[in-house]
């Protein structure tokens, strides 16, 4: 009797094992997925014409190299998702959100959905056509890294799950 039970222990065991191992997989696949939105990796953002958080139009290009900008997150006002990724950020420190700047679609009542924000001078609106046609993105959220001339280095989807590991 006794080594029928060690027996079914270790088969539960293994088991358990196989599952988390799939698990794995089936997790490291969908993170390594190929993007095919955005602006390609190695390329610069277009200067497209935003809106910075005092209203001022400015070319998206020297925004970056002014404020030293190295990562954007596009976000739509009418995006569910979006509103968890901008709550998620809530509770993070304020000086590791310094270098970022979030590019809004949509209506101008972004800047009351993130008036309560540290970041809410952070924001950037944008024309949902230069978005679509010259950044590439029609999916929200998403995020670019960048270095400060506007060489993109990476980018993605991100979710309140995976933001945290984009910021610096």
């Amino acid at each position: 009797m006794n080594a029928e039970y060690q027996i079914i222990v270790s088969l539960i065991f293994m088991i358990l094992v196989i599952l988390f191992i799939i698990i794995l997989v089936i997790h490291k696949s969908k993170v390594s997925k190929v993007i095919n939105q955005g602006i390609k990796i190695g390329e610069k953002f277009p200067n497209i014409i935003v809106y910075n958080s005092i209203n001022q139009k400015v070319p998206l290009l020297k925004e970056i190299y002014s404020q030293k900008i190295d990562t954007l997150i596009l976000i739509d006002v009418n995006c569910s998702q979006c509103e968890k990724v901008l709550k998620t950020l809530k509770i993070i420190k304020p000086e590791y959100l310094k270098n970022i700047r979030f590019l809004a679609v949509g209506s101008e009542d972004i800047t009351s959905k993130i008036s309560n924000h540290s970041f809410q001078n952070q924001l950037l609106l944008a024309q949902m056509e230069d978005v679509i046609n010259q950044i590439k993105v029609n999916g929200f959220p998403f995020i670019f890294k960048n270095n400060i001339d506007g060489t993109i280095t990476s980018k993605g989807y991100i979710s309140e799950d995976t933001i945290t590991k984009y910021i610096n």
